[in-house]
């Protein structure tokens, strides 16, 4: 096999205030699973304070409400699987979202309300019928003003499992008086489409799953941590971000590299070759991926203060199985987003411009300035708001991080082309 380094990035060597990424923004390990359902998280940090409460009416009550409201109007509904997609914008549905929509992953829609002049708070039950056929789906919430995108308790929220995207979806919304409760004024913006008739749109099918295998990689007489924590913790960050139904993981048997790797980076060419050749003397199905993962000696002695983290092949073609590699550090705790950038660099994805220094030969079309994320994101895993003003792509040197709608929209069609590589 030809010699690849020529053609890696590394990523994620920027230095941090203490060890190699946790303080600078690796992820809380808490709550969910890669491809699960979202649960209801209560750790790590919630960028605005908010976690979501699901699609509750315990007692049923709300199920018995017709009475439109008065005096509220739909003005936006936004679905987020990872990063905000605006179904209906200023009180006109979208026909075409910005962001596609992922085929059997689970999400989070919000409906934005606006209240009309002489608004008293009370509380409102809003009707989603989602699909064809099967009872509405209903949730309640006290209104007090106008719906923001940083206060998640200001809209109505429902939680769509998986299957509740289809390859088409049909929807509708409406907003109704609480039972018992009454207002005053117009009710012609409690519904959405205004003639009750379902908005339909598309999704994307990304195919059943996103294949890992992990290559724990021996050097010093020392192996990373593949405990099923230590996975958990990976793949729970990687399944908040990326556009994926689920993510499959194996836990190959170690491979031994002899060579010296280097905080500074020099050696991580030579043990990335290695997990390359791996790969190519398994021959795994075209569809899988293969991580290393090394701790090459005590995490204190090598990353002190800052050190190179990770490097991957960077691919230009998915039919190109060779380039599915990449290898990061494997310490306890650490490693989330640099397996995550890793692993998109294989899927094509340049880094995104921020960061000292910055990184070499970042994406040109990268339209954010400082790996800006564009628009709000939501945690699946978590459950929770993510605030574009205090989040950098994944794809820079710069922390904390998620994924712009930019980055989502471009590893999207990489993974289903890889996956349409296997019948």
């Amino acid at each position: 096999m030809r010699s690849l380094a020529a053609v890696v990035v590394a990523a994620c060597a920027a230095a941090c205030a203490s060890g190699c990424e946790g303080a600078a923004g690796d992820r809380t390990r808490t709550g969910g699973g890669a491809g699960g359902a979202p649960t209801s998280g209560s750790g790590g940090t919630s960028d605005a304070s908010n976690v979501a409460d699901g699609s509750a009416d315990p007692d049923g009550n709300d199920a018995n409400a017709s009475e439109p409201v008065h005096g509220l109007a739909v003005t936006d509904v936004a679905i987020y699987q990872a990063v905000k997609v605006s179904l209906v914008k200023a009180g006109r549905p979208v026909v075409t979202p910005d962001t596609p929509l992922v085929r059997n992953r689970p999400a989070l829609l919000r409906v934005f309300v606006t209240p009309s002049a002489g608004w008293q708070s009370r509380s409102v039950v809003a009707r989603l019928q989602w699909n064809d056929g099967g009872p509405p789906k209903t949730t309640a919430a006290l209104i007090a003003g106008a719906s923001t995108d940083a206060i998640l308790a200001s809209t109505l929220n429902f939680s769509l499992a998986a299957a509740d995207l289809t390859a088409q979806l049909k929807w509708s919304v409406s907003l109704l008086e609480a039972p018992g409760g009454t207002g005053i004024g117009d009710t012609t913006g409690a519904r959405l489409p205004a003639d009750g008739t379902a908005a339909l749109l598309q999704t994307s099918d990304p195919g059943p799953s996103l294949k890992i295998t992990f290559v724990p990689v021996r050097n010093k007489n020392t192996l990373p941590d593949t405990s099923p924590a230590q996975i958990k913790f990976l793949t729970d960050a990687m399944f908040a971000t990326y556009p994926v139904a689920k993510i499959e993981t194996t836990i190959r048997e170690p491979i031994d590299f002899t060579g010296t790797i280097s905080p500074t980076g020099p050696g991580w060419d030579l043990a990335l070759n290695q997990v390359c050749q791996t790969r190519q003397n398994d021959r795994p199905a075209r569809n899988v991926f293969y991580h290393g993962l090394v701790a090459p000696g005590p995490v204190e002695e090598f990353c002190p203060g800052g050190c190179f983290q990770g490097i991957a092949v960077v691919s230009t073609n998915p039919a190109q199985d060779e380039t599915r590699c990449s290898i990061a550090l494997g310490y306890t705790n650490m490693g989330s987003i640099a397996f995550m950038q890793e692993v998109a660099h294989t899927m094509g994805r340049s880094h995104a411009p921020c960061g000292q220094p910055p990184p070499a030969r970042p994406d040109p079309l990268f339209p954010y300035p400082n790996a800006g994320i564009g628009v709000w994101g939501y945690d699946l895993v978590n459950q929770r708001l993510i605030d574009p003003q205090r989040r950098a792509d994944f794809m820079s040197y710069c922390t904390p991080v998620w994924i712009s709608d930019y980055t989502f929209s471009r590893l999207l069609p990489w993974i289903q082309a890889v996956n349409q590589l296997v019948p």
